[in-house]
């Protein structure tokens, strides 16, 4: 018991006074700098599988995504996404 409290303990202190990098790209955005990113893609398939059973279904696969990142301060970055995809007829952010 005193071993686990141990390790967390130090977990905890370690994790306030460590400094890294931006989680996403690596690089802290600083503050006031904004950053926008525009992604998408398609894929068509016409056959998939069921196990190991090759079946015959086709479907079109649309994708999109804004990205928007901005520098509260030197070390904070917040970051928005905004997904869509489009399966067939069905649509959905």
């Amino acid at each position: 018991m005193k071993y686990i409290l141990f390790v967390a303990v130090f977990l905890i202190i370690n994790v306030q006074f460590s400094f890294a990098q931006g989680r996403v790209d690596g690089f802290y955005k600083g503050k006031g700098n904004i950053e926008l990113a525009i992604g998408g893609g398609v894929e068509f398939a016409s056959h998939y599988f069921a196990g190991t059973d090759k079946i015959s279904l086709s479907r079109e696969i649309y994708y999109s995504s804004l990205t928007v990142a901005s520098g509260i301060t030197d070390c904070f970055d917040i970051y928005l996404n905004i997904p869509y995809v489009m399966i067939g007829n069905e649509s959905s952010i």
